[in-house]
């Protein structure tokens, strides 16, 4: 599913634009991440790299991806469960830094105004979290 949805065409536009993007072995023994070593735990009773905490900033579940900025810093965590459509337009809202001043719900009330569609799903659908808070960090 993982593949199936980064090369759908309308999602892979996206991250070809506005991200860097990397897959995550959660399972792999040792992940080296912002200079720190770190190795695979007992986590929720599974066994995975404890790098999936910080690069999720807790929020860790599968499917899922992290959206850093470009220090490194977690801004969203999204879950996969998402349509191309839905995850094209998340992936927008955080690319293009739409997050920095308006909610989630703010920038998909104009995006629906501009086109005159129905919303887009939200990232809150399927257990994750609704990118609704304004954030001061950078993507």
């Amino acid at each position: 599913m993982t593949q199936a949805l980064i090369h759908d065409s309308l999602v892979a536009s996206v991250l070809n634009k506005y991200y860097n993007t990397i897959i995550l072995n959660a399972e792999e023994d040792t992940i080296v991440f912002k200079k720190q070593k770190y190795t695979k735990q007992m986590i929720n009773n599974y066994p995975f790299n404890s790098a999936v905490l910080p690069i999720t900033n807790n929020k860790f579940s599968l499917p899922s991806f992290a959206i850093l900025d470009e220090q490194l810093q977690p801004i969203e965590t999204i879950s996969f469960f998402q349509t191309p459509e839905a995850l094209q337009h998340i992936l927008i809202y955080f690319g293009e830094n739409h997050y920095k001043s308006i909610t989630w719900d703010e920038y998909v009330k104009r995006e629906n105004e501009k086109l005159n569609n129905p919303p887009p799903t939200s990232p809150a659908k399927n257990n994750t979290s609704t990118p609704s808070k304004k954030s001061s960090g950078k993507k």
